[in-house]
């Protein structure tokens, strides 16, 4: 009689409520890549606010004083909330979690654990950057006398677009970098089309209105509405937008959990 042994890959159901039941060691490996991230550096946290906001200076000189962009608010403002969101948070979750699995390959071989805890865990980290950016602007606004009320709710589904997008694509990047490590150099160049195919630094509304909503296929499009809006309270907003940017952020969720879990059982041979 012959037995064959075969393994099952689990549901992603069964992978998100296993990922629940490791959640300190998610938490625990945040903290680590914080801490030592900024731990030898001579500015420490403040190269959190300086990326943004040099970047956003940047913009508003090209953009804001020289090209002179019509955005319906503060340039600065403009450019700043896109920095913040799209480069502070999706772009550095997006680019730390699609190479945490080759940086953290020597714990992989030594213990079990959900795999898609280690890009899961740089995603929450970049969350560290992110809110440190966050309150600079709101500083910011606020100097430009915006003062956000309920609106600033708007905020919560903006980010949870972002992070939705970045760990799809993330968690899918940081597999197939194991097998293929070509995404090594994929993944930067991916990170400096999505600045320039997201509104950071034009908005939608310089586009003809039929083919504006082609530009919500991105989900930053729409999560960006929805950030300037809660930050500001008078940028527009698109709708039907927003839906299909909330839509393809929860396909690309889901797209790439399963992505990682189908090359997450050949780690061992490649790795």
């Amino acid at each position: 009689m012959e037995l064959h042994i075969t393994s099952q890959r689990p549901s992603l159901g069964a992978s998100l409520r296993e990922l629940i039941a490791y959640r300190d060691l998610l938490w625990i490996l945040a903290q680590r890549e914080i801490s030592v991230r900024y731990k030898q550096t001579a500015l420490g946290i403040l190269w959190v606010v300086l990326q943004p906001v040099i970047t956003s200076l940047l913009f508003t000189v090209i953009f804001g004083i020289f090209v002179k962009i019509d955005v319906g608010i503060p340039y600065i403002l403009f450019s700043f909330s896109g920095t913040t969101l799209v480069g502070t948070l999706f772009s550095n979750a997006l680019g730390r979690a699609g190479l945490s699995v080759i940086a953290d390959e020597k714990l992989i071989t030594k213990v079990y654990f959900p795999r898609a805890t280690i890009p899961l865990a740089s995603i929450l980290a970049s969350g560290f950057d992110y809110l440190v950016s966050l309150v600079l602007l709101l500083i910011v606004a606020a100097c430009y006398g915006y003062f956000p009320g309920v609106q600033l709710l708007a905020i919560l589904p903006a980010t949870l677009i972002a992070v939705l997008a970045s760990a799809g694509l993330g968690t899918a990047f940081a597999g197939w970098t194991v097998r293929y490590r070509d995404f090594r150099y994929v993944v930067p160049f991916f990170l400096q089309l999505t600045l320039y195919v997201s509104p950071v630094i034009y908005p939608l509304t310089k586009f003809p209105e039929p083919y504006r909503t082609l530009f919500y296929l991105n989900p930053m499009s729409g999560a960006l509405d929805l950030f300037r809006y809660g930050i500001t309270g008078v940028t527009t907003l698109h709708p039907l937008g927003i839906a299909i940017s909330s839509a393809i952020a929860v396909l690309l969720f889901l797209l790439g959990g399963a992505a990682f879990q189908k090359v997450e059982q050949s780690f061992a041979d490649h790795i």
